[in-house]
C-alpha cells in the first residue's frame, strides 16, 4: 500500500486502495456486523452470545443502530484521516503555512511548556493523597494501567515514595526547561508528569488543566528542541566544542508546526463539542448563565463574583449569548493559526482575553492554556527588536525555504535520514488522534475529546453545594477542604459532595470527612478542633429570581460528625 504521507505527486491508482478500503468497511459494517448481530438476537447461529446483549430488556433496534453509527463515523472519520494525509503531502503546503521555523523557536516553547508544568508539580501536594480513602479511586484510561504495575499499590499509599516521586518529576522538568540533554529529559519529564497527572485526577474527576502542555512537551520530545537556547549549547560553547550542526530548516518548521497542532485542535474540538451535545441551545443566555452561575456558586479556588453582579444589575441576555458565541466561536476559528498568519496574532489574543474572562465570571484559572498563546510569538525575533541577546543561546538565523523534492534524498532513504518527513507523519498522527477521540466520542485521560461544559441547559435551576465545618466551641465557618488536603486544591473535594446525595456513598463520604478533620485539628487546641462538617445543598431558579441568589433555597443537609482520632480523643 502507498505512503500516504508521500509528497510524490498523485497517480490515479494511488486512490484504489482507499477506495478498496472504504468499500470493504462499509459493507463490514453495514451489511456484515448488522447480520451477525440480527442472528445472535434472534438464536439463529452463536447461541452462546445471546445472553450477553441482554434481549429481554432490549429490542433489536437497540443493538443495530449502533452498528449504523459506528460504520458512518468509521466511514468519516477514515476519509478525514486520507484527506488530512494528502493535504500535508501536498507540495504547496509546506511553503504557505509551515516554513520559517528556526531552532529559537523549539528552545523557546521547550522552555515555556517545561515551565508551565514545573510551576503545576511544584503547586501539587502529591503525598497528601496518601491518606484519602481508597474507595475515592476511579480507575480509567492510563491509570488503570497503571494499577496493572506491580508495585504501583504500595507507591499511591506511601507518603515517602510520593514525595520521592513528585521531586523527580520536579527536577526532571526543571532540566527539561533549561534544555540539560534534552533527548532524555524532555521525554522522561514529560512521562513523569503525565503520571503525576493522573495519580491527582484518580481521586477528582477528569479536568483538563496541564494537559495540554504534557502532550506539548511529549511531541517535543520528537523535535530537536535543544539545538539552541538550552544548557547543552551553553555548556558545549563554554567547553570550546562547536555547537551542535543545524539541521535542515524544514524540520524545525515542522516541529513547530506540530506543537501549533497539538494546542489548536483542542481548541476546535471543544468548540464542536458544544455544538455536537448542546446545538444551538447551548448560544441561549439562560444556558449560558448556568455556567457561569453554577461555578460562581461552587466552591472554588478563587472567590470572584462577576456573574453575580451582573445578575444583580440585570444584564441584558444579549450579554450572555454575546460571550457564548464569542467563546465556541473563538474556539472553533482558533483552527485558523494553522493556516493564516494572521490569524496567530488575533486568535491567540481572542484566547487569552477569554481565559482571562472565564477566570473572572467563573472562578476557574487555566493558568497554562493563558501561558501556552505565547507560542506563537517569535521570541528570537523580539530580543533582536529589543536590542537583547541571550548569553551563548544565539545561534546561526535558518533560512526559510521550501521542502525539497523527494529525489534530492538519497535513494533509500527512511524516516531515519529524513526527519522533516517524520515530523510531517507525527503530525499527521497527532492529528489523527484528536480527531479519533472527538469523532467516536472518547474521554480516558489522557486522550480526550474535550467536551467540557458541552450540555445546553433549561429550566433555570443551578443547584450548588455548600460545606461548613462546626469546632468544638460551636463556631460554624465556611471549610476549605483543599487546606486540610493538599491534593484536594482547586475544589476537586467537589466530587465528593455530590456523592454526599447518595445514599450508597455515605460511608465513603464519611471516611473522606475523617481524614479532612485528622489533618485540619493537627497542632489545634481542643476548643478549636473540628467536630463536625455540613454539606448544604441549594438550589436557585434564576428565571424566576435573576436579581441573584438571595432568594435560593436549601433542599437538603448532610451532617457527618467526626469521632475517633481525627477529634483528637
Amino acid at each position: 500500500m502507498p505512503d500516504p504521507l508521500d509528497a510524490t505527486p498523485v497517480r490515479p491508482h494511488r486512490w484504489v486502495w482507499p477506495v478498496v478500503g472504504a468499500a470493504a468497511w462499509l459493507v463490514l459494517s453495514l451489511v456484515v456486523l448488522p447480520y451477525l448481530v440480527q442472528g445472535i438476537y434472534e438464536r439463529r447461529f452463536l447461541g452462546f452470545l445471546h445472553k450477553a446483549i441482554s434481549p429481554e430488556r432490549h429490542e433489536l433496534a437497540h443493538y443495530l443502530d449502533p452498528c449504523r453509527q459506528f460504520a458512518l463515523l468509521g466511514f468519516g472519520f477514515a476519509m478525514t484521516a486520507w484527506g488530512l494525509a494528502r493535504l500535508l503531502a501536498w507540495p504547496g503546503f509546506y511553503p504557505r503555512f509551515v516554513a520559517g521555523g528556526r531552532p529559537e523557536s523549539l528552545g523557546a516553547m521547550r522552555m515555556l511548556t517545561a515551565g508551565i508544568l514545573l510551576v503545576s508539580a511544584l503547586w501539587e501536594e502529591l503525598p497528601t493523597s496518601a491518606d484519602l480513602p481508597r474507595g475515592m479511586v476511579k480507575a480509567r484510561g492510563l491509570i488503570a494501567i497503571l494499577y496493572a504495575l506491580p508495585g504501583f499499590d504500595w507507591l499511591v499509599t506511601s507518603a515517602t515514595a510520593l514525595a520521592v516521586f513528585q521531586t523527580s518529576v520536579v527536577v526532571l522538568l526543571l532540566l527539561a526547561c533549561l534544555g540539560w540533554r534534552t533527548r532524555w529529559t524532555v521525554p522522561a519529564a514529560a512521562l513523569g508528569y503525565l503520571i503525576l497527572g493522573a495519580m491527582v485526577r484518580q481521586y477528582s474527576w477528569f479536568y483538563h488543566t496541564g494537559l495540554i502542555p504534557c502532550l506539548m512537551l511529549l511531541v517535543l520530545s520528537f523535535t530537536p528542541c535543544g539545538d539552541r537556547w538550552s544548557l547543552d549549547h551553553v555548556l558545549r560553547s563554554l567547553r570550546g566544542r562547536a555547537p551542535v550542526p543545524l539541521r535542515r530548516p524544514e524540520v524545525y518548521a515542522w516541529g513547530r508546526y506540530l506543537c501549533w497542532c497539538t494546542l489548536a485542535l483542542p481548541y476546535v474540538a471543544a468548540g464542536l463539542s458544544k455544538l455536537r451535545v448542546g446545538g444551538l441551545d447551548w448560544f441561549s443566555a439562560e444556558s449560558f448563565r448556568y455556567w457561569l452561575y453554577r461555578d460562581t456558586l461552587n466552591p472554588m479556588e478563587f472567590d470572584f463574583e462577576v456573574s453575580l453582579w451582573l445578575a444583580s444589575v440585570g444584564a441584558p441576555d444579549a450579554l450572555f449569548t454575546f460571550l457564548a458565541i464569542c467563546g465556541a466561536g473563538g474556539e472553533v476559528a482558533y483552527g485558523l493559526v494553522l493556516f493564516h498568519r494572521y490569524a496567530r496574532v488575533v486568535f491567540p489574543a481572542a484566547m487569552f482575553t477569554m481565559h482571562i474572562g472565564i477566570l473572572l465570571l467563573q472562578n476557574v484559572l487555566f493558568f497554562d492554556l493563558i501561558l501556552l498563546q505565547f507560542i506563537f510569538v517569535p521570541w528570537d525575533r523580539v530580543l533582536k527588536a529589543l536590542g537583547l541577546r541571550l548569553p551563548g543561546l544565539g545561534g546561526v538565523p535558518v533560512r526559510a525555504e521550501a521542502s525539497p523534492a523527494p529525489e534530492a534524498l538519497p535513494a533509500g532513504a527512511g524516516m531515519a535520514l529524513d526527519p522533516a518527513r517524520s515530523l510531517r507523519r507525527l503530525t499527521w498522527a497527532v492529528a489523527c488522534v484528536f480527531i479519533f477521540c472527538w469523532v467516536f466520542w472518547i474521554d480516558y485521560y489522557p486522550v480526550t475529546r474535550m467536551s467540557m461544559y458541552s450540555d445546553a441547559r433549561r429550566g433555570g435551576d443551578v443547584t450548588y453545594p455548600q460545606v461548613y465545618s462546626v469546632n468544638a466551641s460551636g463556631e460554624r465557618r465556611e471549610a476549605r477542604l483543599g487546606e486540610a488536603i493538599g491534593v484536594m486544591k482547586g475544589s476537586r473535594y467537589r466530587k465528593m459532595l455530590r456523592q454526599a446525595r447518595k445514599p450508597e456513598k455515605q460511608e465513603l463520604v464519611q471516611e473522606f470527612f475523617e481524614v479532612c478533620a485528622l489533618r485540619a485539628n493537627q497542632g489545634l487546641p481542643p476548643d478549636e478542633r473540628v467536630v463536625e462538617y455540613q454539606v448544604e445543598r441549594w438550589r436557585w431558579n434564576y428565571r424566576e429570581f435573576p436579581e441573584g441568589p438571595e432568594h435560593a433555597e436549601r433542599t437538603a443537609l448532610y451532617t457527618y460528625p467526626v469521632t475517633g482520632a481525627a477529634a483528637g480523643d
